[in-house]
């Protein structure tokens, strides 16, 4: 029996929705009943990059390659309209990249951009993604996209009747890494603090029980490497497929794809924090014998269902113009400074922008995607709120700007730790100040909005 999730006024009128896509509004009857298998199809494409390039995790330039870097995609459908996920090996893209990626597979495909999802795995040993101002221009943003466009394309016409499966294992490879030390906090392991305990799969399946393609998420920072190397690497999610495929055997890599979506981690680190390329293979095999023990349950055919709503987070105000232009006076060539005191002078509510996305496979499966470094707080809260048997929630889709932490968190002001604190993060940010402590509610009521539009029936 589905669990009905409350939304009242108070909420709602928290919320700036723009509400993007809504695909269909309703299903009837006779649709449901004409849905008798899911169509899927499933592609990887290698993005490494050019030695060279910079990583976050060190902060230098690559110099070889530990592993090579992979985006993937699957296209899944229930004979109307397809919906896709992309997941890719990079630290992060802006949320006007995704938005690009997803228009130019509707310009190339006809599925409509908002039944699109772009997950990145993070990685801190990986680059991140954009687009030249010039369209003319190559870069290694536009070579990645046109590699996920012309995979995407190619699972569309490779379409094929499929068996869809979930289920979930409990794992532990991550660590909060907020640790409470007087009245601050520090960036440690907290072994009392907030994790999501389990990895979540998805598995598509021939009729004759070959494997198409298996999804598995799990939330936590690959940063096992970081500093440790200066070399490219997927990190841990890397070193899980690479385990998995010798486990399962990978077979033809166009039919047989694994596939990692990074959770909600941004308050979670995988342990150990710059292990180095061995110990993040130990981590990696963790992760990848936990999908080995999952007990997959069937998803029944149905229609698929999609909706995205964007939601604004009002920001912080910046300190004073006087402390502004004090700070400024002791670190004169800090420009993360000048901003701040130009944000300070216009005195402007400002906002960043949280679009949700949500895909459902009737009354069964429930795929949320939620964009920057949101703490793994919303992705419990959702699966514990979420009127679906099985929900999956993405974090890093659709765009990464910012840490997204707690009411709680941003309360603490400048004792809120790395991802909380307007010192730290917050000035690290593209926004120069983190988002006011209402940014939760304002989350976990388009959340709730978001379920809404993909369920009309529940609506009062």
């Amino acid at each position: 029996m589905k669990r009905q999730v409350p939304f009242g006024k108070p909420l709602r009128a928290l919320l700036v929705p723009l509400i993007a896509f809504l695909f269909p509004l309703a299903i009837s009857a006779a649709e449901q009943s004409t849905v008798s298998t899911f169509l899927a199809a499933a592609a990887e494409v290698n993005i490494t990059p050019e030695i060279g390039v910079r990583l976050t995790g060190p902060g230098e330039p690559s110099t070889g390659v530990a592993d090579e870097l992979f985006a993937r995609v699957l296209v899944l459908s229930d004979r109307r309209q397809p919906v896709v996920i992309v997941t890719a090996d990079l630290v992060g893209v802006e949320i006007a990249y995704a938005e690009a990626v997803g228009k130019a597979i509707e310009k190339k495909t006809g599925i409509p951009h908002g039944r699109v999802m772009f997950n990145c795995s993070h990685t801190h040993s990986g680059p991140g993604a954009s687009l030249p101002a010039d369209d003319s221009e190559k870069s290694y943003g536009r070579d990645v996209l046109e590699k996920v466009v012309a995979a995407t394309a190619d699972c569309v016409d490779r379409l094929e009747p499929a068996r869809l499966r979930a289920g979930r294992e409990a794992a532990q490879l991550g660590f909060n890494r907020r640790m409470p030390h007087g009245n601050n906090i520090t960036m440690a392991p907290n072994p009392h603090g907030s994790v999501v305990p389990w990895v979540d799969v998805l598995g598509l399946y021939r009729k004759d029980g070959t494997r198409i393609a298996i999804l598995f998420s799990y939330a936590a920072h690959p940063v096992v490497i970081h500093s440790a190397s200066t070399l490219i690497s997927a990190d841990y999610p890397g070193f899980a497929v690479a385990h998995l495929q010798r486990m399962l055997g990978s077979g033809d890599g166009a039919s047989r794809v694994l596939m990692f979506a990074q959770g909600c981690g941004g308050n979670v680190n995988a342990f150990p924090l710059k292990g180095g390329l061995k110990a993040c293979s130990r981590t990696g095999l963790v992760l990848a014998q936990a999908v080995t023990r999952i007990f997959l349950e069937d998803v029944p055919p149905a229609p698929i269902r999609a909706a995205s709503l964007t939601v604004h987070l009002p920001l912080q105000m910046a300190p004073p113009v006087k402390e502004c232009e004090r700070m400024l006076a002791e670190s004169p060539d800090d420009q993360r400074l000048v901003e701040l005191l130009q944000i300070a002078k216009e005195k402007k509510q400002r906002t960043m922008p949280y679009p949700i996305r949500g895909f459902a496979f009737g009354k069964t499966l429930c795929i949320l995607s939620l964009p920057h470094e949101s703490f793994c707080d919303y992705q419990l809260w959702a699966d514990r709120e979420s009127p679906y048997r099985d929900t999956l929630v993405f974090g890093y889709t659709g765009g990464v700007h910012a840490y997204v932490a707690t009411a709680r968190a941003y309360r603490m002001g400048l004792l809120g730790g790395y991802e909380a604190s307007p010192r730290r993060s917050g000035l690290n940010s593209r926004y120069r100040t983190p988002p006011e402590p209402v940014a939760e509610q304002i989350i976990k009521g388009g959340i709730t909005e978001v379920w809404r539009l993909l369920d009309p029936s529940s609506r009062p």
